[in-house]
C-alpha cells in the first residue's frame, strides 16, 4: 500500500493552535536539537513509565535510543514495513505516531506525546486514520497498557471500540492484560 508522505497541519483542541505532522522518511533530516527533543519527551514521567521503563530496565531514554528510533522510522518508510510521523511545532518534535505491524489491510497504530502539549493527539490520530483509509487499510488496532486512561480516551474519541483485555507480546512492552482497541475505516 502506498501511504501518503505529505505533511499535514494538526490543530490543538480547543485552542486551535497548530502543529505539523511530518513523515520521518528518508527525506527528513534529524539534528542534535531534534534528537534532544525526542530524548526529553521520552523521559517525561508519563511517556517513560508507560513505554520505556520496562523496555530499558529502568535506565533513562538516551540519545542512542533516539538515534536508533530515527533510523527505524526512516527504514520503515523505505521498506514499507511501517510509517512514522513526528508532531512538530516551532521546529521541535513533541510527539510521534506510527502505523506498524502491517498485514494486508490491517495495521497497528501507536503514539506518544509530551504532556506539555495536550490537545493534539486525537486530531493527529484522526488524520492518520484518514491517511490509512486513503491508502486502502480497513482495520486499525491499538494496544494500551492498563492504567493509561488518556490513551484509551484518545482512541475512543477517534471511534475505536474497546474489545477487551488480552495478552500483548511485544519487545517494547509485553503485557499479559493489555487493553485492545480496534476500528474499521
Amino acid at each position: 500500500m502506498k501511504i501518503s508522505r505529505n505533511s499535514y497541519q494538526i490543530n490543538r483542541f480547543p485552542s486551535g493552535d497548530s502543529a505539523q505532522l511530518v513523515p520521518l522518511d528518508e527525506c527528513f533530516l534529524s539534528s542534535d536539537i531534534l534528537i534532544g527533543d525526542v530524548v526529553t519527551v521520552c523521559n517525561e514521567e508519563a511517556v517513560y513509565n508507560i513505554l520505556f521503563e520496562r523496555m530499558l530496565g529502568g535506565n533513562p531514554y538516551e540519545r542512542s535510543n533516539a538515534e536508533w528510533w530515527f533510523g527505524w522510522s526512516r527504514d520503515g518508510w523505505m521498506s514499507g514495513t511501517h510509517s512514522v510521523w513526528a508532531l512538530m511545532k516551532d521546529d521541535h518534535i513533541f510527539g510521534a505516531i506510527n502505523l506498524k505491524n502491517i498485514e494486508g489491510t490491517t495495521a497497528e497504530v501507536g503514539y506518544w506525546c509530551s504532556a506539555k502539549e495536550p490537545g493534539y493527539m486525537t486530531n493527529t490520530l484522526n488524520q492518520v486514520l484518514e491517511i490509512a483509509r486513503e491508502a486502502g487499510f480497513k482495520t486499525i488496532y491499538a494496544w494500551v497498557r492498563p492504567g493509561n486512561e488518556r490513551s484509551g480516551k484518545v482512541l475512543l474519541r477517534s471511534g475505536f471500540e474497546f474489545k477487551g483485555r488480552r495478552p500483548y507480546e511485544s519487545t517494547a512492552f509485553p503485557d499479559p492484560e493489555a487493553e485492545y482497541y480496534e476500528i474499521q475505516i
